[in-house]
């Protein structure tokens, strides 16, 4: 095993990324070290970049990997599942550490909102970021030992969008028989969140977004029907998605296109009674006009959702695990660029026409 291990920093909104070299960290009590594997690149990577996501920097960058344990301190016996963890154990886990006593922790359940953890970590210190070679975990980290069955490119390949799309429905109440569920956006997020309304009893699932393979990968998901951005305007969508409904429009409308247009349009998508879930807009400013008259005379709702509760990325884990049964989740996983070439992989990320890039640092075996 090498002494040093090296770690990409973000130093600023359109500055190159810094690589530096650091000491290879050794486990305290309750941590692990971790050889990271596979990191996926989000679009909160892209935006962070770009400024749209304002970060001080010098601090880790990265948030969504899965790597192999190189060594394990006193007290980390065991994921947060209860399951006994061993060297060479592969993991999945949550980068944002949260100390589990805060309202945010405890009542908002949104760890991101922790006020005793910072994230992301100061850049001359050990963290438990991506895009690296290793990563320390520690106590106030959620991470999960990965099953035989649930490959690395699966893990990865609905990244955090999974436990995020895990939280949302959690804050949405549930799924009932007979629900139709439209979701915009087929991104990692709006993909998700597809997976996530094929494993409910929705009647129908309506994908609305863009990308002959991120169409077709919804539908590989459960989709029943997609409807393509291209070539239609708001109104011939809603009108498709009337008939395809029987002129009822959506139960569960769920926006992760994160793009201000997609609420405004969706509003004439919601059924009455129906709940909209916003999980898409989560940096810059989106200001609408919403009619409030029409959202009380037809009995809606509408809920925000902020990344992922506690606990999710273990559900995240059972969730992959089922969907392998019928489809590899790891084909979702377009592109594979090494470590070193990471500007060039958040790059092609950003294109849009990718399902999901990630880089390799691995293998640790």
């Amino acid at each position: 095993m090498p002494d040093t291990y090296r770690r990409a920093v973000f130093t600023g909104a359109g500055h190159p990324i810094e690589w530096r070299r650091q000491p290879l960290p050794r486990p305290a009590e309750h941590e692990l070290v971790v050889g990271v594997e596979l990191a996926g690149i989000c679009g909160t990577d892209v935006h962070r970049l770009a400024g749209d996501v304002p970060t001080d920097g010098p601090v880790a960058f990265g948030h969504e990997a899965v790597g192999r344990v190189l060594e394990i301190g006193d007290g980390a016996g065991t994921d947060r599942s209860g399951r006994r963890i061993r060297v060479g154990d592969r993991v999945l886990w949550n980068p944002v550490p949260a100390c589990g006593r805060c309202r945010a922790c405890t009542v908002e359940r949104t760890p991101v909102r922790c006020t005793r953890a910072r994230w992301p970590a100061p850049a001359d210190q050990h963290s438990a970021a991506g895009f690296q070679e290793v990563a320390l975990l520690g106590p106030d980290h959620e991470f999960h030992v990965l099953p035989d069955d649930v490959e690395e490119a699966a893990a990865v390949a609905l990244g955090c969008a999974l436990p995020t799309a895990i939280g949302g429905f959690g804050r949405l109440g549930g799924i009932a028989e007979q629900d139709v569920v439209v979701v915009q956006g087929s991104g990692p997020v709006g993909l998700a969140s597809t997976v996530l309304a094929a494993q409910s009893p929705a009647t129908r699932i309506v994908v609305i977004g863009t990308g002959d393979a991120r169409l077709r990968a919804a539908r590989d998901l459960g989709a029943t029907a997609t409807i393509d951005l291209v070539g239609t305007d708001a109104g011939q969508r809603a009108r498709t998605l009337l008939s395809l409904t029987g002129g009822r429009g959506a139960d569960v409308l769920i926006e992760a296109a994160g793009r201000p247009g997609a609420f405004v349009e969706g509003l004439d998508l919601l059924a009455a009674g129906g709940r909209y879930l916003l999980m898409g807009l989560f940096s810059g400013t989106a200001p609408a006009t919403v009619d409030a008259v029409r959202w009380v005379n037809r009995s809606q709702h509408l809920i925000g959702s902020l990344g992922s509760p506690t606990g999710s990325f273990g559900a995240a884990v059972s969730v992959v695990q089922r969907l392998s049964q019928r489809y590899d989740p790891g084909r979702l996983v377009s592109s594979v660029f090494p470590l070193a070439d990471l500007e060039t992989a958040i790059a092609h990320a950003a294109g849009g026409t990718a399902i999901k890039t990630a880089v390799s640092a691995g293998p640790w075996t």
